[in-house]
């Protein structure tokens, strides 16, 4: 790691500003902002040690935020759905501590009523309580969004919206800490075939900005010292005005055809980087994901999906700026066949730009567009497919085997998933989503922005008193900074992520306090 002498700026996480353009200001015109719209709304909080603020400023602001949701005409009702951590310690070897003991993985509060009373809600506020949670990292996010999704009393006839609020991840796939073995790619199908969205106030996780993503929902990046009221208001303004998903699916010969139109007052025209649909497909348990291009001459975002057969379950999602509706029907196909022969399989994925190389798709980083990708099969023959607009890539019409995909790698661009560019996939029953690669132009690292040292007492200070010195300094790339304090050229500390250092001075006199990030 470079070192360089200065400080280390205090880390702020700041709200995502909303995208702004003369094309998206133009959108809201198309939109119902009139018609009442019936929602229900789950908060999923997360009451470890750490969130007691929050949990106190929504206990402050729920009226306020029920009086806002009345006003723009929201028929709405409240749940609630608290979260920490399985309080267990499992694993091989090196024991993992999840919870901390007598912790609550989730609890649904009201036994999973969804209520119009502001007061009930407030209630169950009231009684909200921090603590627990183990050390600081991952929770229980998967779990408690999974039985929120089945577990609550949601009404039938109104939109599905979680707003969870967290600072911390869920744990990864395959980590004991999953107690009920939840991964992040069933959580996102699960809450996508029931049409439920979810708002994310939270860190700067990947996996809570897919979930919020992929859902149609929106991410918020959480700060100490945040207020959730204008957060609360944006989401109750991205409720307020409505739009719908009009779907035309049809069934032939095996292949899902299915066209979206999004309309509010009229159909909304589209706009580059304003508007865009996709859609997830539930064919017997096995769900896929697709994007849907939009067709100028139809006027209409489509998509075909082979290879199904029998009851599908289809979503739709539209977005309109930070605005999404969602459509959830049942498609009947010709019957599924059981033959001799072997079922026709795909391969599907994305080549996006991982721009902040962590070899993770994050849900900010785009898609590669016509990017070509080769499929080696195991008798020596190959075939080559290219990316859409959005970066994603299919290739149909596969039989169970053992395949090579490799990415074409462009000039002065390098891989980062995986990191010689190439993945090998076993086909056997079901055809495999989600065989991503990840691809960026490396750049130079930049060195820490200097901010300032401080003392509390200032000088000059009083032998015997203990000083505290503040390091504060920024980081544009978003790096982990790391400090180490000098008394008088001698190093004081080790590296570690603590910006602050407590020293009292035997003597009086002048010394010089550097610190080294």
């Amino acid at each position: 790691m470079p070192r360089k002498l200065m400080v280390l700026a205090v880390l702020a996480i700041l709200l995502l500003p909303s995208a702004c353009s003369k094309d998206a200001a133009g959108l809201e015109r198309y939109l119902n902002c009139a018609a009442i719209k019936k929602v229900d709304i789950v908060f999923v909080f997360d009451t470890s040690n750490s969130m007691g603020g929050e949990i106190n400023e929504l206990k402050a602001i729920a009226n306020k935020f029920a009086a806002d949701l009345e006003t723009s005409n929201i028929d709405y009702r409240l749940g609630l759905v608290e979260f920490r951590d399985f309080p267990q310690t499992c694993g091989e070897g090196d024991k993992i501590q999840c919870g901390s003991p007598g912790d609550l993985a989730y609890r649904l509060w009201g036994n999973g009523t969804i209520t119009s009373d502001i007061q009930i809600f407030s209630s169950w506020l009231k009684d909200l309580k921090a603590g627990g949670g183990g050390e600081v990292g991952p929770e229980a996010v998967l779990a408690a969004l999974r039985h929120a999704d089945s577990d609550m009393l949601w009404r039938d006839d109104a939109e599905r919206a979680m707003i969870m609020l967290t600072d911390a991840g869920p744990h990864p796939d395959g980590s004991c800490c999953n107690a009920e073995g939840d991964t992040l790619e069933g959580t996102i199908f699960a809450l996508t075939g029931q049409g439920t969205r979810v708002y994310v106030i939270g860190p700067d996780h990947p996996s809570l900005k897919k979930i919020a993503a992929e859902t149609g929902g929106q991410f918020y990046k959480i700060r100490s010292g945040l207020s959730l009221r204008p957060i609360l208001k944006e989401i109750t303004q991205a409720m307020s005005c409505r739009f719908n998903v009009e779907v035309v699916a049809r069934c032939l010969n095996k292949t899902l055809q299915a066209k979206a139109t999004l309309v509010g007052n009229e159909s909304i025209p589209y706009s580059a980087g304003q508007t865009e649909a996709w859609m997830y497909i539930d064919q017997a348990g096995e769900i896929a994901r697709y994007n849907l291009s939009y067709n100028k001459t139809e006027e209409a975002y489509g998509a075909e999906a082979p290879g199904v057969c029998g009851s599908l379950n289809l979503t739709v999602y539209g977005r309109v700026e930070q605005k999404s509706a969602v459509n959830t029907t049942r498609i009947e196909c010709e019957p599924c066949q059981n033959t001799a022969e072997p079922e026709s399989l795909s391969i599907s994925g994305r080549i996006f730009d991982d721009d902040n190389g962590n070899a993770i798709m994050d849900a900010t980083e785009p898609g590669l567009e016509s990017w070509e990708i080769r499929l080696k099969k195991s008798d020596g023959s190959s075939d080559m497919a290219r990316t859409d607009e959005k970066g994603f890539y299919i290739f149909t019409d596969l039989a169970p085997d053992r395949y090579e995909l490799s990415a074409a790698v462009q000039t002065n661009w390098t891989a980062t998933f995986p990191e010689n560019g190439t993945r090998t996939v076993e086909l056997d029953a079901v055809s495999e989503s989600d065989i991503n690669f990840g691809l960026r132009i490396p750049v130079a690292n930049i060195a820490p922005e200097i901010a300032d040292l401080t003392a509390e007492p200032g000088s000059p200070q009083i032998a015997g008193t203990a000083i505290t010195w503040t390091a504060n300094a920024s980081d544009m790339e978003g790096d982990q900074l790391l400090y180490r304090f000098f008394l008088n050229g001698q190093a004081m500390t080790d590296w570690n992520a603590d910006n602050t250092w407590i020293w009292t001075p035997a003597e009086d006199g002048k010394n010089l306090i550097c610190i080294e990030l």
